[in-house]
């Protein structure tokens, strides 16, 4: 019964953001919206990039604690 108040609790509280967030959306600039489209490209470049060293320094931990 608990879990059940929790979850209804829960969906009180969330449910005013969900009807609010649709009304929120506003249109662009054209401008704006190339802008968006062209800085895609470069933060996928720097996440990947995140991502590799990240991962390079664990498998560094890794090799490094094998050995």
């Amino acid at each position: 019964m608990k879990n059940f108040k929790q979850r209804l609790t829960n969906a009180a509280y969330a449910s005013p953001l969900v009807l609010f967030a649709a009304s929120a959306r506003a249109d662009l600039p054209e401008d704006v919206t190339t802008a968006i489209t062209a800085a895609k490209a470069d933060i996928a470049a720097a996440g990947a990039l995140v991502i590799t060293i990240v991962v390079g320094i664990k498998v560094w931990k890794w090799i490094t604690r094998v050995f």
